[in-house]
């Protein structure tokens, strides 16, 4: 869950900064992340414990993709409709942690199906659906970060003709410290050398 990654990060944080010998040489830190690491960062940016602020200033967002946009390419809309019925039916029942789905190999709770592909679920922030005032609403506070979004054309987890506009309205949402940067031949993952190579050198020039 995004709250049990966010703790994750917090412990990591803590161990960089706890100890006097080792936060000497810790300047600031730079928060990348892939897919749902994307989510991941934006919420911990939202919760970002005070004593951390003035290390965290820059943050990546590679491939941030919406999960509720790429389960209609793998599953029928009657599908979709029957897993978030059952979800929901789970959860009602105090039964949020039974297994419903199988996302790729992982597997996926009742809580988390609504968390990942309910429309306004918790990681719902990144969908093409989502009018200017939900992505704002949603993303506003990465305006207080440097914050970089990496987008691929050809990546596989989002629909057709989706991208590159909905790059330029995440950038917007977001405000005046985002900065997009667009891969064409890219896909979900960077699999290719030479895109991987143009994210790894956009990425050193940013930074």
């Amino acid at each position: 869950t995004l709250d049990r990654d966010s703790t994750d990060l917090s412990l990591l944080f803590t161990y960089l900064l706890g100890d006097e010998k080792r936060s000497e040489k810790v300047k600031d830190i730079k928060l990348l992340g892939h897919s749902t690491g994307c989510q991941i960062a934006v919420h911990y940016c939202l919760n970002l414990p005070a004593q951390f602020k003035p290390y965290l200033q820059t943050v990546i967002l590679q491939a941030p993709v919406s999960d509720r946009d790429a389960l209609p390419l793998e599953l029928s809309e009657a599908e979709i409709n029957t897993l978030l019925e059952r979800a929901k039916s789970l959860i009602q029942q105090d039964r949020g942690k039974e297994i419903v789905y199988f996302y790729d190999t992982a597997p996926v709770s009742g809580q988390r199906f609504l968390d990942l592909f309910d429309k306004g679920g918790k990681d719902d922030m990144f969908s093409s659906d989502l009018t200017d005032s939900e992505l704002r609403g949603r993303l506003g506070h990465m305006d207080s970060f440097k914050t970089l979004i990496v987008i691929s054309l050809a990546d596989e987890y989002v629909p057709k003709d989706t991208y590159p506009r909905l790059g330029y309205r995440l950038k917007e949402a977001i405000g005046v410290s985002a900065e997009l940067h667009v891969i064409k031949n890219g896909d979900h993952s960077l699999t290719d050398k030479v895109t991987s190579d143009e994210f790894i050198n956009y990425v050193l020039k940013y930074l």
